[in-house]
């Protein structure tokens, strides 16, 4: 299954993420308003890198992660015409940083905080602050 199928495996359905490279940030944020309203679980099974990490801010009984799950984070880019921009890096950056639970903004923060390089929690570690996908 591919990102944006659900899955209806129990009540409520489920976003299964495998590969999702991110995207823009305000698409993001309102596709997790859009699960939340919606009662949608996500199951992180692969990668879940950039823009996309801001979904395991959903309510944590909403949130899993399977054996091969991994979340990528850095430091937002800007696009104008084509052409990316460090321009408002920060300014995003913080936005993406108020989505994480606690445990999440912590990891980040001891791995060297949000740059331009990508930083992957994964593993046991990544399992360990969520719960396991059945």
């Amino acid at each position: 299954m591919s990102i944006g199928q659900v899955a209806m495996i129990d009540s409520p359905p489920a976003i299964i993420i495998e590969h999702d490279p991110g995207g823009q940030l305000g698409e993001y944020i309102e596709r997790r308003g859009r699960y939340e309203r919606g009662g949608l679980r996500v199951e992180i099974r692969g990668e879940c890198l950039s823009s996309c990490t801001v979904l395991v801010s959903l309510p944590p009984e909403r949130v899993c992660v399977g054996p091969h799950a991994v979340l990528g984070f850095h430091l937002p880019v800007q696009t104008y015409a084509g052409v990316q921009t460090a321009s408002g890096s920060s300014y995003f950056g913080s936005v993406m940083m108020e989505y994480y639970p606690e445990r999440v903004k912590q990891w980040v923060v001891t791995h060297g905080g949000l740059t331009h390089e990508m930083i992957y929690l994964r593993g046991d570690e990544l399992r360990g602050m969520f719960r396991s996908c059945q």
